[in-house]
């Protein structure tokens, strides 16, 4: 009966996800579903390869996102229009990382650093400038540099580890929300915005609470 009702709820939020239009979150639940069928079969496969994308994300970011804009993938007839906005905000936020890599521009710079005069007008496509960096990631480097990133790396792996501690049972999902996460995080708004945070902290409360009900669940006889 739970997992029937585990199953019902998933699947209904997998559908109102879909018919939306946020393509980020889109992905995301993609990606959670994902690394939970291969986390059931293979956690270790599972939690390496989240290893290697969040430390490639982390400190890569950079030369990513210029090497999309340099593919010239932000003309790509096939990707959605915030798509292509996203992959030149990204080009022109890394082309400004660059000049302070090692320590950034200091916390919270990406919204001061706008430049409201070269905003686009509403359905023209961003051109240089946005409030927001639309990766966390590329946030990251851009404010805090280089140390910054690799703080930010090994906090995630350091995440990765208490969720490996949580057993076979109840890793997979912790698997699945850190994917679903690290994709919001990669593509959507700013790290400073206070809805944006609170939905990330809603997420850990949520989890923490459907673990230790799994945990009591599991110690109940019979």
């Amino acid at each position: 009966m739970v997992r029937a009702t585990m199953c019902g709820v998933f699947t209904l939020a997998a559908v109102v996800v879909m018919i939306s239009e946020n393509e980020t979150a889109k992905l995301a639940i993609a990606a959670g579903a994902l690394l939970f069928v291969l986390a059931r079969c293979r956690p270790l496969w599972s939690l390496r390869l989240l290893q290697v994308c969040w430390v490639t994300v982390c400190l890569a970011i950079v030369p990513i996102s210029l090497s999309l804009y340099r593919m010239n993938l932000h003309n790509a007839p096939w990707l959605q229009p915030t798509a292509q906005h996203r992959i030149i905000i990204w080009n022109r936020v890394s082309e400004e990382t660059m000049k302070a890599p090692l320590l950034g521009i200091g916390a919270g710079m990406t919204y001061w650093n706008f430049d409201g005069s070269a905003a686009p007008k509403e359905g023209e496509l961003h051109t240089r400038y946005s409030r927001d960096a639309h990766s966390v990631f590329l946030q990251t480097w851009f404010e805090l540099g280089v140390v910054g990133a690799a703080l930010l790396a090994l906090i995630g792996l350091a995440v990765l580890q208490r969720i490996k501690r949580l057993g076979t049972a109840m890793a997979p999902y912790g698997y699945a929300t850190f994917a679903s996460a690290a994709v919001i995080l990669a593509s959507s708004w700013g790290m400073w915005r206070v809805w944006f945070v609170y939905m990330f902290a809603f997420s850990v409360v949520i989890f923490a609470i459907a673990v230790r009900a799994g945990i009591r669940s599991e110690r109940t006889p019979g």
